[in-house]
This record gives C-alpha cells, sequence and structure tokens, in this order.
C-alpha cells in the first residue's frame, strides 16, 4: 500500500504556558487558539490554512478523512492534542487516529540525536533550519497573553503574515527532517504507539492535596526567607552576591551555586533537598570544597531548599492537571539513548525518597494525606517534624487512582536488580545468575567475598551495603574514584577499601564481567576505528550504517551511536599513555557532546538497552491482560486496573515472562509488587 505523507506544523496562542502545562492541556484551554496551519503534502508546501479557511479546510479534511494518509509532526504529541482539542470540536475536522500519525521527534530520539527540532536540523545538517527570528516572535505574543490573557488586542495582519512564513519553514525544515533520518522500524513503533496511549491515558493527581501541600511549602518557608536575610542582607534569588557574602564570610572561593556543588558543600545537611535528580551541571563544573562556616553552610541550605526541584514539583503538578483531574504526557518516548522513558512535566520519575525526619518512618499514604490536607505548617511541625521534610516525602502521594468513576487501584512491580542480573546474563556469569534465580541474596554472595567470611543484613549493616553497592554499581568498569564518591565516602570506607571491594567483584566474584566489557570494546573499535563493515560480541553486532554506527541487540533492536569518530585518547591511569580511540556524538542536558567509548559504557547501554526491551514486552503483556499502564518509573511499570481484577501476583507473573531471546540469555527476572490507591514505591 502507498501512503501519502502530510508534514502539518500549528501555530497557536494561550494564556496557558505551554512548558508547564503539557500538551493536553495547553490544548484543552478554551482560550488556546489556533493562528494558522502550514502543511507539506509528499514533500511539497501547500497553502496555509486559517480559521474558517473554506478552500484549504476542505482539502485537510479529505486528507483527515483518508485512511492511505500518514501525518508527520515534529513531537506528534502536540499536533494530536491540538487536532483533537480544537480542530475536532471548534471547526468540525474529523479525528484521525494514532496509528495514522508519526513523530520525527521520536525517531530523533531512537538515533541519539537532539530532541528539538532546530538542534536536531542543526545535527544533521538539513538544508533548511528553524526561523529563530519567527520563533522569538511567537514566543514573545504568548508571553504577552499570558499577562493579560482577558485585554489581548488583535494580532496586525502583517504579524499574522510573518507568522505564516515562520511556521511554514518550520514544516519546510520538518520535512526535511522525514527525508533524513529513518523512520522507527515497527517494533518501535508499535512501542512507540504504546507510548502515546499511556501519555493520554495519563495520571490522576490529587489537586487538594497538591494545593494543601503548596500551603504548607509557603507557610514554611516564609521564615526562612527572613532567616536568609536577616543572616545575608539579601534575597535567595541574588546568585552573584551571595557567592561574594560565602566567601567574605570565610567560605572557600565558589565558582557557582550549582546543584553538584551544593550537593558536595553541604554533605550530609543536602539530604532534605537531594531529590534523586542527576543534576544538570557536569562533573567538570563542579568542585570539591571543605568544611563551610555555619552561618555560609545555612545560607546555602535554605537557598537550595527554595530552588529545590522537589517542592517545585507543586506547581508543575497543578499546571498540568486536566479537565478530569488527569495529568497527560509525563513520559518521554525513548527518554535516555537506550530507549529507557523518561519524565516530562512534574517529572515523576525523580520523586525524593522520604528525607529528614521522615526517613525509615511508615506512614498509610491515605491518613498521612488526609492529615496534610488539613493542616497548618506549626501542627505539621508539632506533629511531624520539619513541614518541608514532611511534604518532600509525600510528594509521590498525590499521584492517585480514580475512585470516582470505575474504582480502580495502582497496581505496579519493580524489575529487581534488573541491571545487575542482565549484565552478569550477558557476560555468560551463570553461576550467579543461578543463584539469582534461587532466590539467594548476591548481596550477602558478594559480601562474603569481599570480606571473607558470610555477613547478615541485620548483623553486618555497612558491610551488607557495601556489598549491595558492589553488586549494582561495578558490572560497568566503574573505577575506585567514583566508587569512592558514589558509595564509598557515604558508607565509611577508604579509597583503599573501594579498591579491594571493585577487584573483589572483577576477580573473584563475576570474572566474566570485565571480559564482556572487553569484548564489546574490541568489536566497536574494529568497526568505529578500523571500519570493519561489522564486529560481533556476546550477541551484539556493530555496524556503520550512514552517519551511525550502530549496534544490535540479542532482543534485535538497534543502538544507534550518532558520528562515530576516530581520535585519540589519553589514559586516566598511567601519565603519557595516548592511544587510539573513537568518540562519537550524543543529547546530554539539550546539548549535543562528544562521549569517548570505552567497554563499560558500551556495556552499560546494551545492558539498560535490554532492561528496556524487557519492560516494554511487558507493557504489551499488561494491556491485553487487563492492567492497563500509566506510568514508568525506572524499573517500574505502574498500572491502573479495575479494583476487582487487580492482583499483585498476577502483575508479577506477567512481567516475569521472558522473551525468547531473554530465555536465551538466561535472565533471571524477578518483580516486586505493591497495590494501593497512592503512590508509594
Amino acid at each position: 500500500m502507498t501512503f501519502r505523507l502530510i508534514v502539518p506544523d500549528f501555530e497557536t496562542l494561550s494564556p496557558t504556558e505551554l512548558s508547564v502545562a503539557g500538551a493536553w492541556r495547553y490544548a484543552e484551554d478554551p482560550a488556546t487558539e489556533v493562528l494558522c496551519l502550514a502543511w507539506t503534502l509528499d514533500g511539497q508546501l501547500m497553502s496555509p490554512w486559517v480559521p474558517n479557511d473554506m478552500v484549504v479546510g476542505a482539502a485537510l479534511r479529505a486528507l483527515a478523512e483518508d485512511p492511505e494518509t500518514i501525518w508527520v509532526a515534529h513531537n506528534a504529541a502536540f499536533e494530536k492534542a491540538i487536532w483533537r482539542n480544537i480542530m475536532v470540536p471548534r471547526y468540525g475536522f474529523p479525528p484521525i487516529p494514532n496509528s495514522r500519525w508519526r513523530d520525527t521527534m521520536a525517531s530523533a530520539a531512537m538515533l541519539g540525536l537532539p530532541l528539538g527540532l532546530d538542534q536536531c536540523a542543526q545535527a544533521l545538517r538539513v538544508p533548511n533550519q528553524k526561523d529563530s527570528e519567527g520563533s522569538a516572535l511567537v514566543r514573545k505574543l504568548n508571553r504577552q497573553y499570558v499577562k493579560s490573557p482577558w485585554d489581548r488586542p488583535a494580532i496586525p495582519p502583517e504579524t499574522v503574515h510573518r507568522i505564516t512564513e515562520y511556521c511554514e519553514r518550520d514544516v519546510i525544515a520538518q520535512t526535511d527532517l522525514v527525508q533524513a533520518m529513518p523512520p522507527l522500524p515497527p517494533g518501535e513503533l508499535n512501542v512507540w504507539l504504546l507510548d502515546q496511549r499511556v501519555n493520554e491515558r495519563g495520571v490522576r493527581l490529587d489537586e487538594p492535596f497538591i494545593r494543601a501541600c503548596q500551603r504548607i511549602v509557603d507557610g514554611a518557608i516564609a521564615p526562612m526567607a527572613a532567616e536568609f536575610h536577616a543572616l545575608t542582607g539579601l534575597n535567595v534569588t541574588q546568585t552573584q552576591a551571595l557567592l561574594a557574602w560565602c566567601h567574605e564570610h570565610g567560605a572557600p572561593k565558589l565558582p557557582n551555586l550549582q546543584k553538584l556543588t551544593l550537593r558536595r558543600a553541604l554533605g550530609p545537611s543536602a539530604a532534605l533537598i537531594d531529590d534523586g535528580e542527576e543534576p544538570e551541571d557536569d562533573e567538570e563544573d563542579a568542585v570539591e570544597v571543605g568544611p563551610l562556616p555555619p552561618d555560609v553552610a545555612r545560607a546555602l541550605t535554605i537557598r537550595m531548599i527554595a530552588g529545590s526541584s522537589s517542592i517545585k514539583k507543586l506547581p508543575s503538578m497543578l499546571g498540568c492537571i486536566g479537565r478530569d483531574g488527569r495529568a497527560r504526557g509525563a513520559v518521554q518516548y525513548h527518554g535516555a539513548a537506550t530507549g529507557r522513558w523518561a519524565g516530562r512535566l512534574f517529572q515523576p520519575q525523580n520523586f525524593p525518597r522520604p528525607v529528614g525526619v521522615m526517613e525509615g518512618v511508615h506512614h498509610d499514604p491515605e491518613t498521612l494525606v488526609a492529615f496534610l490536607k488539613t493542616a497548618e505548617p506549626d501542627l505539621v511541625q508539632a506533629v511531624l517534624g520539619s513541614p518541608i521534610e514532611v511534604v518532600v516525602s509525600a510528594l509521590r502521594h498525590a499521584i492517585t487512582a480514580d475512585r470516582e468513576h470505575v474504582r480502580r487501584v495502582l497496581c505496579a512491580a519493580d524489575f529487581a536488580q534488573i541491571e545487575a542480573r542482565t549484565v552478569l546474563a550477558l557476560a555468560g556469569q551463570h553461576d550467579k545468575t543461578a543463584l539469582m534465580a534461587s532466590g539467594q541474596s548476591p548481596y550477602l554472595d558478594m559480601g562474603a567475598t569481599i570480606f571473607g567470611r558470610p555477613i547478615s543484613k541485620k548483623d553486618d549493616p555497612s558491610e551488607y551495603q557495601t556489598s549491595k553497592n558492589t553488586v549494582l554499581g561495578c558490572g560497568f568498569q566503574m573505577g575506585k574514584k567514583t566508587y569512592y564518591d558514589r558509595y564509598g565516602k557515604a558508607n565509611g570506607q577508604t579509597m583503599e577499601q573501594c579498591e579491594e571491594a571493585i577487584w573483589a567483584y572483577r576477580r573473584d566474584w563475576a570474572p566474566q564481567v570485565p571480559k564482556l566489557w572487553q569484548g564489546l570494546e574490541d568489536a566497536a573499535f574494529d568497526v568505529a576505528y578500523r571500519r570493519k563493515v561489522s564486529a560481533e560480541f556476546a550477541g551484539c553486532e556493530y555496524r556503520l550504517e550512514d552517519k551511525w554506527m550502530t549496534c544490535r541487540l540479542p532482543s534485535g533492536r538497534k543502538l544507534w551511536y550518532f558520528s562515530p569518530q576516530q581520535c585519540r585518547k589519553a589514559m586516566p591511569w598511567v601519565k603519557d599513555d595516548i592511544r587510539d580511540a573513537w568518540r562519537f556524538l550524543a543529547r546530554k542536558n539539550g546539548r549535543v557532546r562528544p562521549v569517548y567509548a570505552y567497554g563499560g559504557l558500551l556495556t552499560e547501554n546494551v545492558v539498560q538497552a535490554l532492561a528496556r526491551d524487557l519492560m516494554a514486552a511487558a507493557m504489551f503483556r499488561c494491556e491485553k491482560n487487563g492492567y492497563p499502564v500509566v506510568l514508568t518509573v525506572h524499573d517500574e511499570i505502574v498500572t491502573e486496573p479495575e479494583e476487582a481484577h487487580a492482583d499483585p501476583a498476577e502483575l508479577v507473573q506477567i512481567m516475569s515472562e521472558l522473551p525468547a531471546w531473554g530465555r536465551a540469555l538466561q535472565i533471571p527476572v524477578a518483580a516486586e509488587p505493591w497495590i494501593g490507591t497512592r503512590y508509594q514505591k
């Protein structure tokens, strides 16, 4: 069957902020207007549609009804939301099913390219680039609308004309991307369509609870802001002045107030605001600092609390709740280069664990929520402790099951130690995979290897933590410094003890894993540097394909390494040891950066990709068996089935079923379930 290809691009105006609300909530706002729709048909630019244009509208209507047309957009969730929430009910256009939509942003994500249209077009050097001036004009109009939504002046015709020109240039750039990138293969297209169903289903958020938490936070932060001003004479937003004040009051000179720098400066006292989210700043941009004077430490703690992404989740959640109480678009297809989902909007993948006074305290979520809905900061302080610690620890409970229409529950399960299990299976370390499959603890087994004696979780907590860190952290060639910074320092280990733990893993406990690192490194090097046609190790085949080097996984899916280049690289462990190497371009924090490949990184890519493929396969089975997926959180699948049919044991059975390739690798899959009316993991 031959399909016609339509590439549409909307320009809109709204008092709702898209980045906060998400596409669905944005399109639901009755004040959101469509200014124009530019489009190409089979690569040819067509006359733009503007509201009430009957001639162009008739052509679009016919194409929307035609089952042999495919609609392709960059971030199709936006175009779909506008079409379904505005074009269909307001202008009478027919609906277009998900099966007839495609997304160039999804293709970019799969290929390891930047997700933004302009950055992606630049990376691929397509002939037509995004119109930056037109983009700035549209943003300016929307900012004005947000400030005064009820007093918006009419847009002058010349401005409308300029916006239409900008929209047409964008759609031409999008059409170039369609031609420059391979489309999603059938298997990945099905995963993307599943992702669209999950995102359009959305998660229910408890708005009264969120507003109550915001009231508590506001009441608790006000005296902190006053304390900060009394200490420093500044407001918490005055970054440069605060840096100078810190140095004047006895602190080492801090180059910045980035999250990673503050974590290192504050140490354990940063636990309250350490939400588990990876800092956006780079390791090399942060510095180690010594002990801080008490006043400086307190001022920086208040600054970090005020800017914490944990408490910023409250307005983020409020901003994206739709008419039916659900937030849509909270997960990003292929958010990581390995294919794993990422969080969007209120970032559900980065809810902080219970902290401070709440750490280790187990509360019934419904009881805690009921209390916080009626409490003031002083009462929270008197009953439970620090109000902000309590709110931060309870944030996850804002996600709730629908109990109004059909009584549902949240039923979820987490793949246990999936990366550690997969790397051992892929390496052929079958004595350890058999141990895990039998239900024995790999941490206790690792502990006996490290310490030369049996250990127990109860009697040897420090040794147990060391062993757990080693099993979970050493599968991807982690060095002693990284181990010490990530695990050892907090666990009271010396650098030498960290090195001993690493070598116990590599030499004695899982000696096949270092062979896996080397085998993948050699195979990829043969292709990327020596330009061999293909090379294979452990069922992973590397090839050069156009601008990419690909790695076909045992699951059949490919990983894509963009623009692999030969280079020379200094080895970190021996001075003046410079070797042949290769690097590729990867997206990181919204930018494209060179990344040097090595065995541990390649192994991590393959293992995380296989873990994602196990999750995707399990998600399809969940949908088929009456467990509709509403969220993924790292290795956890969250479903919202009808209460009468929800069974955690059945969900575990569904998730533990292995595809043929997983059985061939002998991956010892296990899942840990929970069930409740609120998210709690």
